[in-house]
């Protein structure tokens, strides 16, 4: 939605950024190392301007709740929540869960979402899980899966 607007502001502090410089160079002067650090750092300005209102409009997000072997679509991408499994560390118990990602029809990454509760004396923690993230990230995309909550990672019906 505010992509335009960041857009504009980009393109406008790049084409007033580019003024001077230019101006100085039709009329034969020296640009000097300010003017040129200026210029610089004005275009690092409109890049941030660009990718910071740009970012969210190439972003799909959803929030599911899936049951065991249900799936979910989001951003092109099927996602297959294939269950949950019990984890036992040295010094914290948890579950982890499996995801298959596919696009498609062709599988993409399997994550692999973890929760665990840990303790700071000799027997465990009755303190349930807060949060479990897991992510896949290539240059061109990235796929997150994340749980907020107590019970967000393994509520009492199974479903994540």
């Amino acid at each position: 939605m505010l992509t335009p607007v960041g857009a504009t502001l980009a393109l406008w502090i790049v084409l007033a950024s580019l003024v001077d410089p230019i101006d100085r160079w039709r009329r034969g002067l020296s640009l000097s190392r300010a003017v040129i650090g200026m210029t610089i750092a004005h275009l690092g300005l409109a890049t941030a301007v660009i990718a910071l209102t740009t970012v969210q409009s190439f972003t799909t997000e959803r929030d599911v709740a899936l049951a065991p072997g249900a799936s979910a679509s989001a951003g092109g991408y099927e996602f297959r929540f294939d269950g949950v499994r019990p984890l036992e560390g040295p010094n914290y118990d948890g579950v982890g869960g499996t995801i298959v990602v596919t696009r498609q029809g062709a599988p993409v990454t399997v994550l692999t979402p973890r929760s665990a509760s840990t303790g700071c004396s000799a027997r465990r923690s009755p303190r349930p899980p807060s949060r479990c993230t897991t992510a896949t990230i290539c240059w061109w995309h990235s796929v997150r899966i994340s749980g907020e909550g107590a019970g967000a990672c393994a509520s009492r019906s199974g479903r994540w």
